[in-house]
């Protein structure tokens, strides 16, 4: 949506990224509930829990992602900086999905 001039077809597709994540969200969540009602029926508190922890993150990454997005949308930040933040989420979500 940056490098789209027309007012409208940036909202567009503003809106339409966020509308995919509203809906990958849901469908996160949702796994996550039927898999951890599965774990608890089979008493693997456990696995539930690592589960937890790894959706809640995912969740959390996907919106800083959207933040740093809408930043440079809005021009509060530069896209040296835009690039910067998304090199270090980068790496940061391949440790904490290597773990």
């Amino acid at each position: 949506a940056v490098v789209v001039t027309d007012e409208f077809s940036r909202w567009l597709l503003l809106s339409a990224s966020f509308a995919a994540y509203g809906v990958a969200t849901i469908q996160q969540v949702a796994f996550w509930y039927f898999s951890v009602r599965r774990c608890q029926s089979k008493n693997q508190e456990n696995q539930a829990q690592d589960f937890t922890i790894l959706v809640l993150t995912e969740a959390l990454l996907a919106t800083h992602y959207g933040v740093i997005y809408l930043l440079a949308v809005f021009g509060c930040i530069s896209w040296q900086y835009e690039q910067l933040a998304y090199t270090y989420s980068d790496i940061f979500a391949k440790l904490f999905h290597s773990i």
